[in-house]
């Protein structure tokens, strides 16, 4: 089950703390479809194609790894990447959440 909290973030220097302080993962990501949700992502150097089935609060998710010549290929279709991310990671004791950055 996936349960997230998503933020905008207007400006990486506004935030009351340095990313950089923290251990994060630089995320590219966009979406060839929205019903049903089929999402591509580069998170670091790791590349995925993900489909999540319906739902609100909770709903499944499948990632399918793919390699950089196909992430690449699929990225050219999409007018826009349309997020530029980071996650905060930690265990499962904390926090895990997306920083989306204003464009």
């Amino acid at each position: 089950m996936e349960i997230e909290r998503k933020f905008l973030i207007k400006d990486l220097h506004s935030l009351p703390f340095s990313i950089e302080a923290y251990p994060h993962r630089e995320l590219e990501q966009a979406y060839l479809c929205t019903g049903p949700v089929v999402r591509i992502r580069k998170d670091d150097e790791q590349y995925f194609l993900t489909y999540k089935s319906k739902g609100l609060m909770s709903r499944e998710e499948y990632n399918l790894p793919l390699n950089e010549e196909s992430f690449t290929h699929l990225k050219e279709k999409i007018d826009e990447i349309d997020e530029n991310a980071f996650v905060i990671v930690g265990d499962a004791r904390e926090v895990h959440g997306e920083g989306f950055i204003e464009k």
